[in-house]
């Protein structure tokens, strides 16, 4: 807690440094999600959000246009029934029948100056088979956002308890209704447009309870009429049930400058410092990197960001070989959109805990969205993606005594296609296949998950109900 307490006094004095006018509206390529009903229609007053987003920070999700002084909420509710295979991970070809229930519900208010939102989404599956037929999924989301007239101060909260990988949203089943059930505010769930600040976490192998949580503090303060400065810090943590599995945390701070350029095109420069603690470890992994970001809308329908830059990496005790090395990070973002389609490609490679599984990581991770409206009331959407976790150091790692694997891929595809039956209510049928495997080597891995290949595989039919957000009288 005083560690907290001190990153937020950091960041509210950065808030003094500056002052003028800021950027305009966030473009699509900024990774905004807003699939979701954006409030009620009769709102007039302005809404707590400034009217830029900067390149560098938090993704401009939540504190919609509301009437200034009222309580909002927005409920959700869907259910699938599904049929599952290898339900229990690892080599396993049990199929079992799936029921899946969730809700989500979303409180927010808008003062003059001053907005804050609270989300959930959570539920439980009840599987016909395994040893443990009997799970639960949720998630938690605050932010809070302070404006005066030519900066903001913002602070977010996401907390989560999962039995598996959140990567393709499989506990939530799939990431289509995952994207649907978390709404506009709670997108928060990646906090930056490439999940920097998130805990990695790319493979489960079975059932592999967890719980993660990700603070973080933003400032944002106008310098002239195209620039602005963002400061940013955040700490976040990830903590696994299963013995075996290393629990990690991650604090980072962050300078950034964004310059507008033109309509189409801004930039901005950013530096950070990070450190991981790993295994119980603290600041087993020490990295500083800087990044130059390019963002452009190439034309109406196409924009893209594109960035990359340095990274030093301190390898502390937990390695065999402690030292500094230097190397690359990179990141990518594309977005198209037609009459009826709607493409978003996402890249990120970058350095991290390892997922429970490796003493630290490289990650080079890529995704796909595809959506397309066949007609007024079918909706059809795909997302695949894949992420390669190379182990930072293929030696033995001499603190825990214990030969450290070469690393892991983790994939998912999931396919999604709703009827819009009322206004509030929709059908839906989803397929997701996730697909994880190790590399084998008995000199270079220490869990049973060796060498293993899981593929998992889920198929359905639900309904969501999603009536429109109502105020609280």
């Amino acid at each position: 807690m005083l560690k907290r307490a001190k990153l937020l006094a950091i960041a509210v004095f950065v808030l003094g440094l500056g002052s003028a006018q800021g950027q305009t509206n966030a473009t699509p390529e900024q990774g905004q999600d807003n699939s979701a009903a954006n409030g009620p229609a009769q709102a007039t007053a302005p809404a707590a959000s400034t009217t830029y987003t900067p390149l560098v920070g938090i993704d401009d999700a939540g504190l919609e246009s509301q009437t200034v002084g009222n309580w909002y909420y927005k409920p959700l509710v869907y259910g699938l029934e599904m049929v599952g295979s290898n339900i229990e991970g690892g080599t396993g070809t049990a199929i079992a029948s799936i029921t899946r229930g969730y809700g989500a519900l979303e409180l927010s208010r808008t003062w003059r100056h001053y907005g804050l939102s609270l989300g959930y989404l959570g539920g439980g599956t009840i599987y016909s088979a395994g040893s443990d037929p009997l799970q639960q999924a949720h998630h938690v989301a605050m932010q809070q956002e302070i404006n005066w007239n030519k900066g903001r101060l913002q602070a977010a909260d996401v907390f989560s308890y999962l039995q598996q990988s959140g990567f393709g949203g499989l506990p939530f089943g799939g990431l289509g209704l995952f994207d649907l059930g978390i709404g506009n505010f709670l997108s928060l769930v990646s906090l930056t447009r490439f999940g920097l600040l998130n805990p990695s976490q790319f493979a489960s192998f079975a059932n592999t309870p967890r719980i993660s949580n990700v603070a973080i503090v933003e400032a944002d303060q106008q310098l002239s009429s195209r620039s602005s400065l963002t400061a940013l810090l955040s700490d976040g943590r990830l903590h696994f049930f299963n013995s075996g599995l290393l629990d990690d945390q991650q604090d980072i701070a962050e300078l950034g400058y964004n310059y507008q350029l033109s309509n189409r095109s801004a930039i901005a420069v950013a530096g950070a410092y990070q450190v991981f603690g790993i295994g119980g470890v603290s600041s087993a992994l020490r990295n500083e990197f800087a990044n130059v970001i390019y963002q452009r809308q190439v034309s109406r329908r196409l924009s893209f960001v594109a960035g990359g830059g340095p990274l030093w990496s301190t390898y502390g005790s937990v390695f065999s070989t402690p030292g500094r090395q230097l190397s690359a990070m990179g990141l990518a973002s594309v977005a198209y959109e037609m009459r009826r389609t709607r493409l978003a490609f996402n890249f990120l490679s970058y350095e991290n805990a390892g997922s429970g599984y490796l003493v630290g990581a490289r990650t080079n991770r890529a995704t796909l969205g595809v959506e397309h409206e066949f007609s007024r009331n079918w909706t059809g959407n795909l997302n695949v993606g894949y992420a390669r976790s190379t182990a930072l150091e293929e030696l033995t790692v001499l603190i825990f005594k214990l030969p450290l694997r070469t690393g892991f891929d983790s994939s998912y595809l999931n396919l999604h296609l709703t009827r819009q039956l009322k206004e509030h209510l929709l059908a839906f049928a989803t397929y997701t296949l996730t697909d994880e495997k190790f590399d084998a080597s008995s000199t270079s891995c220490f869990t049973p998950a060796c060498g293993v290949n899981t593929k998992l595989q889920e198929g359905g039919v639900g309904l969501i109900w999603t009536p429109a957000a109502r105020r609280v009288h």
